[in-house]
């Protein structure tokens, strides 16, 4: 059975849409005093979000994907000096202090490469839509492919426009809602095309066959359509809105790292990798340990000098790389990949290592368990700064949204309680003060004119 026609990679992939998406953008968009939010988001951004990021440098460490990387000078710009040149860069601009220093250069720069999340992203989506249609790519309409590919670009820049915006969808205005409509229409055009599979013979039992085929990817487009529509609605949503993202990747990645076949009679390093990556649970312990000392940079050496920040932050470039590196990583075109992929996702080796359900549902688990490892790993002091700095902070911030937004409803009652918790959680905060006054001037002038 291939890959993707196994029962517990799309139960996997679709399940994560509604065990961890649908929670935790709920409880991001409706107002609630529920303690673990900022908990549960933070172990969806760390524990599936990082450690995605870094399981692609997984790969480096199998002795054919070297030789294959270093097989050309253009192979070894792409593979190793570009990787190196981004990390390099990202390191050398937190030691220099970028951000501050050069605020205009910072602002075009980091919009560019938001853009490129956000296009990336789409075009996963747009592969995996690809393989779950294959079964019925043939009766689709020829511009079908076209569309899907259109949708996903579009919806990449309607993100980067309410990014560039403020954050929030800009509703009111013409050149964000034109393009909403559009891209509105285009989702509709392309869920026809499932759904109405086969357009021919018209007899009832073929047209429901192919209804029934037709599920499968439409099913997935529609989820990858909702976690974009996220993002387009408000940023704040589109870390939570990668849940998919992130767990199909997980899931794709572990034939490749768990599965790969490897020259354990001649070559130590895949001896090294195999001891390894045929041992889940290890790789995966591995793997959080890594993403722990990453995200524990941000807590080590405030006050370090500009040769300690440079090696602290030497990974901050680590999601660009990913980047670079996944555009080429899937190529079928290229005999490596090619060669290396099809054992693995089109027909799988009976020799190869079992790849059980356990080993893609411990990525969720690890999500989990990244949080509380980060509060175990921190001393006493630190693990309060961190409470303080990271938790609190999002706690604040989630609650000022929510207050804001009643307050501009006129729900004083319901908004005063959310803007003091924003207050509570981060007394320094100018936006929630400011709100708090102006809830505390509409309640004063409500009572002048005896209302309740």
């Amino acid at each position: 059975m291939a890959f993707f026609e196994r029962l517990d990679v799309r139960l996997t992939i679709f399940g994560s849409f509604f065990v961890i998406f649908v929670p935790l953008v709920s409880l991001m968009l409706w107002p609630n005093f529920v303690a673990a939010v900022p908990y549960l988001v933070l172990a969806e951004l760390v524990g599936l979000g990082v450690t995605h990021f870094f399981i692609t440098l997984a790969l480096y460490f199998q002795r054919d994907n070297l030789r294959y990387f270093g097989s050309s000078r253009r192979r070894t710009l792409l593979y190793f000096v570009a990787p190196a040149a981004v990390l390099l860069f990202f390191a050398l601009s937190a030691a220099a202090g970028l951000r501050e220093n050069h605020p205009v250069f910072a602002l075009y720069f980091f919009g560019a490469i938001r853009f490129f999340d956000f296009f990336h992203v789409g075009r996963q989506s747009f592969g995996i839509l690809q393989i779950f249609k294959r079964p019925v790519a043939s009766q689709l309409p020829p511009w079908s492919r076209r569309a899907e590919n259109a949708f996903f670009v579009g919806m990449a820049a309607l993100q980067w426009e309410t990014f560039v915006l403020g954050g929030r969808f800009a509703s009111d205005a013409l050149y964000a809602r034109l393009p909403a409509i559009a891209l509105g229409a285009l989702f509709v055009m392309i869920a026809g095309s499932y759904l109405g599979l086969p357009a021919h013979d018209g007899e009832d039992s073929k047209r429901q066959a192919g209804r029934r085929r037709g599920l499968l990817p439409v099913g997935y487009f529609a989820m990858q359509a909702c976690c974009a529509a996220a993002a387009v609605y408000d940023t704040r949503l589109y870390g939570v809105g990668l849940t998919l993202h992130y767990v199909e990747y997980h899931a794709i990645m572990a034939p490749r790292c768990l599965q790969a076949p490897l020259d354990t009679e001649r070559s130590r390093l895949d001896r090294g990798y195999a001891a390894v990556s045929r041992r889940p649970l290890l790789f995966y312990a591995l793997l959080l340990a890594v993403v722990m000392l990453f995200e524990l940079r941000n807590h080590v050496g405030l006050n370090a000098g500009p040769s300690t920040t440079f090696f602290i932050h030497l990974f901050d470039g680590i999601f660009f790389v990913h980047y670079l590196i996944e555009a080429f990583l899937w190529k079928f075109g290229e005999p490596h990949f090619r060669d290396t992929l099809l054992p693995l996702y089109a027909s799988p080796r009976p020799d190869a290592p079992p790849l059980r359900s356990a080993h893609l549902l411990t990525p969720p688990a690890l999500a989990l368990i990244t949080v509380a490892a980060l509060a175990l790993a921190l001393p006493a002091g630190a693990r309060d700064a961190f409470e303080r700095r990271v938790i609190h902070r999002m706690d604040a911030d989630n609650h000022l949204r929510w207050g804001i937004e009643l307050l501009e409803r006129d729900a004083l009652e319901r908004a005063e309680p959310h803007l003091q918790r924003a207050m509570e959680r981060n007394p320094g905060s100018e936006a929630a003060r400011s709100a708090l006054a102006q809830l505390h001037q509409r309640k004063a002038r409500a009572m002048g004119e005896g209302r309740p």
